[in-house]
């Protein structure tokens, strides 16, 4: 146990340089590399958590009211931080704020995560994502599985990530309400991809919008479909001119800036968008 509102924060001399935490050498592969239950205000706050590429998995967090700050995640096989249950009461949920997410390798498995929502039990509820960076070989930057409800995710970057959001496949499906606001996308090959259209019935939209994608080849996917109805809000920017006669330039980046949002219980369209 520990004290109320307790911040634990690593700090090596006059510089205050980022500590680097380790698991030890005869940690088990398949094991957690440790727990955060119920975190009653707890704060890890300049840490660099690093799996060396034998890990599975970092961080095991369930429960309320922890957080963590200038810190870095690097190198777990499958996810750096799987979030259990995760509630907001009292003075609040999970929060991730100014965090890094690095996956230097692809490990072969199909699955590296930064952060995944749930297991399929459970609802992560009140989750904040916030001024973080996801970069490298990730399968899921962010993974939802688990219900979620009232999550925030805003002004993080994402780079070279496989697929920046994943909505996991679910029978039957299960409710998915997030704002994704005001983030910036950057050689990722998806940017969002629902593998089952979320049902909203009561908790609210999947809403995305003042979001930037640079160099991003899917906005938006679900089952092989790209969404992106003919009469798009949004707008298309490019690098130069398009001359009408040649139209564009193969190899041109592209730049999106686009809203929408998927009301409670609308169908996903399946209109394309080249």
């Amino acid at each position: 146990s520990y004290p109320p509102d307790l911040t634990i924060v690593g700090a090596i001399g006059l510089t205050k340089s980022r500590v680097t935490w380790k698991p030890p050498a005869n940690h088990p592969n398949d094991q957690p590399w440790f727990r955060v239950n119920s975190g009653n205000g707890i704060k890890f706050e300049n840490f660099n958590f690093d799996g060396e590429n034998r890990v599975k998995f970092g961080i095991h967090a369930s429960g309320s009211q922890y957080s963590f700050v200038d810190c870095w995640f690097r190198r777990f096989q499958d996810v750096s931080v799987l979030l259990l249950d995760a509630k907001a009461e009292g003075k609040g949920g999970a929060v991730f704020d100014r965090c890094r997410f690095v996956q230097e390798n692809d490990p072969g498995n199909g699955w590296a995560t930064g952060i995944q929502f749930g297991t399929g039990d459970g609802t992560c509820d009140g989750v904040v994502v916030r001024d973080c960076r996801f970069e490298g070989q990730h399968q899921a930057a962010i993974r939802f599985v688990a219900p979620t409800v009232r999550a925030t995710i805003e002004r993080n970057r994402f780079y070279r990530s496989k697929n920046a959001f994943i909505a996991a496949k679910a029978e039957p499906a299960r409710p998915l309400n997030a704002n994704v606001l005001h983030n910036a996308f950057c050689d990722v090959q998806t940017g969002f991809k629902f593998e089952t259209a979320p049902t909203n019935p009561q908790d609210g939209p999947f809403a995305i919008s003042g979001n930037l994608f640079d160099n991003t080849k899917i906005l938006c996917q679900t089952d092989g479909a790209q969404i992106a109805p003919k009469d798009w809000p949004g707008g298309t920017i490019w690098d130069r001119p398009i001359d009408p006669k040649v139209g564009v330039p193969q190899g041109d980046v592209r730049r999106f800036r686009l809203n929408f949002d998927l009301p409670a219980g609308a169908p996903l369209p399946a209109a394309t968008l080249n």
